[in-house]
């Protein structure tokens, strides 16, 4: 009887078992369909990070051009700037020159005005004085 008692438990135990195992297989199913999804969104994100990652490195490429060139238009502005102070410094030169030329210009055109105007006097008064000396010597001859 006792065996019997031992069979049916060992049945019982079996079936325990094979419900359990049932059950693992399925857990384990369930596990490494999860596994598997995990590992397809690992991928897909390790994807995911190589195109930031890229994108980060063609940004920083970008910005270092950028950096360059802005360094390059800032030089060439220095450039300008010290080429327009010095047209500037050249410029105010040529003005002063020229205002100095212009002054020069009038003095020089009324200095002309007056000698021309004391040529007119001269002449006249030496034309006056040529013809009271003609008329002295024409008096002078009749008194001979």
């Amino acid at each position: 009887h006792m065996l019997k008692i031992e069979i049916s438990e060992s049945k019982n135990n079996t079936n325990d078992n094979k419900v359990q195992r049932a059950s693992d297989e399925e857990e384990i199913t369930v596990l490494t369909e999860q596994i598997q999804k995990l590992m397809s969104e690992q991928e897909n994100f390790q994807i995911v990070i190589n195109k930031l990652v890229e994108e980060k490195n063609e940004s920083v490429d970008v910005i270092c051009q950028l950096k360059r060139e802005r360094q390059t238009l800032q030089d060439e502005l220095t450039e300008i700037k010290e080429h327009l102070q010095q047209k500037t410094y050249d410029l105010q030169n040529v003005k002063t020159s020229l205002e100095s030329v212009r002054e020069e210009k009038l003095l020089l055109s009324t200095e002309m005005q007056v000698l021309k105007a004391a040529d007119t006097n001269a002449t006249r008064g030496n034309s006056l004085f040529a013809e009271v000396e003609e008329n002295r010597q024409k008096i002078a001859a009749q008194r001979e």
